[in-house]
């Protein structure tokens, strides 16, 4: 089905966030009376900007433009996950204090770093999930051993071993409002040589005790870990979320243009340049710009979108599984298990 206002919802979320636009193009947007809030709240949620909209409307005085259920229902929503981050930096504190008594090097990494160093305007901005923190591997079971020893004891186990993989089980406080994800390293085995973790770790900051990476890691994390951890490059797409932090990160947009030799990067930012200036590349591959076209399609018309994520899925899911079948035992076992299962 054509959706044409998929696109101009999606342009109108990109002019909120974005802080370089026109405020004149986006109220004459927001005056015409043809808007589909429903579709923008839809988007928004699916991208974890609702808050974020929020925010920045009010930043630019625009909340007048809203409906008054839907702004209510924004504001309500948005001091529920301020109280929350509130709260999520206190609970940081309490980490780190565990963390410098036992000497063991971290660095917070993704939405709570970006967080803990301050780079939002309102701390209701961003949807937070869970503490990802990387810790060095001589430290990783140690430091794994001593948060289930101060309450985070509740596991999120794999179902089946995953050796080597970017971090260990989940691991839950149920006193407490986020788990904690402890990472060996950032991205999966085969696109660790993106991101030197010896770097991440010498050139941190420490924001009021706090330590987080370097600005230029934060963006470089913040689109790596989309476009590979994610799959955002597999299926073609970007996360306004990401595309937010990066924003907020402007500075090192250009930073990011840098490495825009990598096909990861540049693929970020050709496809965040169809709704924001800033990440528009001098050149733009022949592929590149194939992908854009290909995701506006994607965009404009809802079928095709979830046909062409339909066959990608089922691709990338059987290629997957039949390697695993032939190289993790763990997995054949866990299949046999659940097989047997399902029949009994």
């Amino acid at each position: 089905m054509f959706k044409k206002s998929n696109i101009a919802t999606h342009q109108l979320i990109a002019r909120i966030l974005n802080f370089k636009n026109e405020d004149s193009v986006l109220i004459t947007q927001l005056e015409t009376s043809d808007i589909d809030w429903e579709n923008l709240v839809k988007t928004a949620s699916r991208h974890l900007v609702l808050t974020t909209v929020y925010c920045r409307l009010k930043q630019k005085n625009l909340l007048n433009y809203l409906p008054k259920d839907l702004q209510k229902y924004l504001e309500e929503l948005t001091s529920i996950n301020r109280n929350r981050n509130k709260k999520l930096i206190q609970e940081a504190q309490i980490l780190v204090n565990i963390l410098d008594h036992h000497n063991i090097q971290y660095v917070f990494i993704k939405g709570m770093a970006m967080l803990l160093g301050g780079y939002y305007k309102d701390l209701g901005e961003r949807m937070i999930g869970d503490f990802d923190i990387l810790v060095t591997e001589k430290d990783l079971e140690k430091t794994f051993d001593i948060f289930k020893k101060e309450g985070y004891d509740k596991l999120v186990k794999f179902n089946y071993k995953r050796p080597n993989f970017r971090h260990l089980p989940r691991q839950i406080d149920e006193h407490k409002l986020a788990a904690i994800e402890l990472h060996r390293h950032i991205l999966n085995p085969s696109y660790r040589d993106l991101i030197s973790l010896e770097n991440v770790f010498k050139n941190k900051r420490m924001i009021e005790n706090k330590a987080i990476p370097s600005q230029n890691h934060l963006s470089l994390i913040n689109i790596l870990t989309t476009q590979l951890n994610d799959n955002s490059y597999y299926y073609n797409i970007i996360n306004f979320k990401n595309s937010y932090d990066s924003l907020v990160l402007e500075n090192n947009i250009e930073s990011c243009a840098e490495f825009s030799n990598s096909k990861y990067v540049s693929h970020y930012l050709n496809l965040n340049s169809v709704w924001f200036s800033q990440f528009k590349l001098p050149h733009t591959s022949l592929i590149n710009q194939i992908k854009k076209k290909n995701y506006l399609l994607k965009i404009r018309y809802e079928t095709f979108d979830r046909l062409i994520y339909g066959i990608k899925f089922i691709s990338f899911s059987t290629i997957h599984r039949l390697n695993l079948v032939l190289k993790n035992k763990s997995y054949r076992i866990y299949l046999i298990k659940s097989l047997l299962l399902r029949k009994s």
